[in-house]
């Protein structure tokens, strides 16, 4: 049973790979920017609906075009800290740690962010984070 398992849990790794790598070779932009292709590979293979975003950590939004044409029927949300970036791109300004929309999103993502934090409130995103997915 063990061994049939571990066969089942390779081949999945492999099919996801496999997506990944094609998907990574149909599309330029998803060949510089690798990051946006995991989640909705991740997301297809689940067959999750995917009808809202949550870019935690948006900067200057570049992971936005990506995901919303592997999602085009989603509505996107930037999260920043920045004021200054909020201000000027339209993001919802907030903290990974504390951000409380009173609503959850299908897809949750968060790249390159929590290394920037110290451990408490790593902690405390990593623990929000978990709360804003559906």
């Amino acid at each position: 049973m063990r061994a049939m398992r571990e066969q089942l849990q390779n081949r999945l790794r492999s099919l996801l790979v496999m997506e990944l790598f094609d998907s990574l070779l149909d599309d330029e932009t998803l060949v510089r920017r690798p990051e946006t292709a995991l989640p909705a590979v991740l997301a297809r293979h689940g067959e999750l609906r995917v009808r809202s975003i949550l870019d935690v950590g948006c900067g200057l939004g570049l992971m936005r075009r990506q995901l919303l044409r592997s999602f085009p029927r989603a509505r996107y949300t930037g999260l920043e800290f920045s004021e200054y970036l909020c201000r000027r791109y339209g993001w919802e300004q907030g903290s990974a740690a504390d951000f409380d929309p009173g609503r959850t999103y299908d897809l949750v993502v968060c790249y390159d962010v929590l290394q920037y934090l110290d451990a408490r409130a790593a902690a405390a995103a990593i623990r929000n984070l978990g709360r804003l997915c559906a």
